[in-house]
């Protein structure tokens, strides 16, 4: 859990940053702090579409006037082709921060061996909880490793191929609210 709050080197993130938005691939970032989540975007891009993703957008000019320092930055492209496109250009940095795709739009950065993995064991030893009695859902890159944190490990029948492998079981999609249909199972059977 600690891994999630650790800053990531701001001058390798405003490197990495910049180094995308010269690219020209992305059309907006995600800027997070300890202090709490702010999304921000580069100059040219609006804050709109960030908005179906996060409840606070600022819009700024530059990464490299933010005071804070950065606990995750997320780089968006409109186009689904974050792969192609985001992905690449952080192979200098794939041994110092935690690069990982979030779905065909999204890269995140975080710091090394910050997941949703490490994350969920955190909770678990918060809350005295053993594996077998949690459930995660995924569909994505970025929830890979949290597949190995739970027993009941559900990957969405629209996941991409490497979450199915990781998960122990498959869930109905994200379109047919496969997370609500499966914990509606788990509260019928009595198991939550």
């Amino acid at each position: 859990y600690q891994n999630y709050l650790d800053e990531i080197d701001a001058q390798g993130a405003t490197q990495a940053a910049l180094r995308v938005s010269t690219e020209d691939t992305a059309g907006s970032f995600m800027w997070g702090t300890a202090l709490g989540t702010e999304t921000l975007s580069v100059p040219g891009a609006t804050g709109t579409v960030l908005k179906k993703y996060f409840r606070l957008v600022e819009v700024v000019d530059s990464f490299e006037d933010i005071p804070e320092e950065p606990i995750k930055i997320s780089f968006f492209t409109p186009d689904g082709d974050a792969a192609e496109k985001i992905y690449p250009l952080f192979a200098p940095y794939y041994d110092s921060m935690q690069v990982v795709l979030a779905s065909a739009y999204w890269v995140d950065v975080t710091n090394k061996g910050a997941t949703k993995g490490s994350a969920v064991k955190a909770l678990q030893k918060r809350l005295g909880l053993k594996p077998e009695e949690c459930a995660v859902f995924g569909d994505y890159m970025n929830d890979i490793e949290m597949m190995g944190a739970a027993y009941y490990s559900y990957a969405m029948e629209n996941a991409f191929p490497p979450v199915k492998e990781a998960a122990r079981f498959v869930a109905p999609s994200n379109a047919e609210h496969g997370v609500i249909k499966t914990i509606r199972g788990f509260m019928e059977q009595g198991l939550c």
